[in-house]
């Protein structure tokens, strides 16, 4: 059954190998299982069992696997779901916002409304000075503005710490816009 060394090193490109003592396994021998492309009929059941072995140990790794793949999924999804909760918790956050500014609006609207009200009643009543004080109002404001030595007399009569809101107020009210 053993060929000849010279007819071996011929027909090595064939894929038959003759069946010899050195491509049989052994019990003992695990690594020639996988080195050998032909095996016995000792080997097969050998390996069966440790096929069966690791089919157990598939079986829990492929089980936990499984749940792995399964609790990514659940993750991801829940994921998707909060991103989008999340987004429709700022879409709503910002319709309470101006839902809020349009109150504020309304509000001071209201408020506006009330003071004009009320203005106008007293205006009603004469709170409004007649012409002739509106005149000698015009007067006294012509003459600051044409002779500025009467503001300047009355700024050495305030003190230091009262001149700042003094000027503000006589110099931007005389003499217009403060820019």
């Amino acid at each position: 059954m053993l060929q000849p060394a010279s007819r071996a090193s011929t027909s090595s490109s064939s894929s038959f190998q003759p069946v010899s003592r050195q491509n049989t396994m052994s019990s003992h021998d695990t690594r020639s299982v996988r080195a050998s492309k032909r095996m016995s009929v000792t080997a097969l059941y050998l390996s069966m069992s440790a096929k069966d072995k690791d089919l157990e140990i598939s079986d829990e790794l492929a089980k936990a696997q499984k749940h792995l793949r399964e609790l990514k999924a659940k993750i991801s999804s829940q994921s998707k779901k909060n991103f989008v909760l999340e987004k429709d918790v700022r879409y709503l956050d910002s319709r309470i916002a101006l839902l809020i500014q349009n109150r504020m609006a309304l509000e001071e609207q209201n408020e506006i409304s009330s003071r004009l009200e009320e203005s106008l009643e007293s205006s009603q009543e004469g709170h409004f000075p007649n012409d002739e004080k509106t005149q000698k109002y015009g007067n006294l404001l012509f003459l600051l503005q044409s002779e500025p030595k009467h503001i300047a007399h009355l700024c050495r009569l305030v003190s230091m710490s009262e001149i700042d809101s003094l000027l503000q107020t006589v110099m931007f009210t005389i003499y217009g816009n403060q820019y």
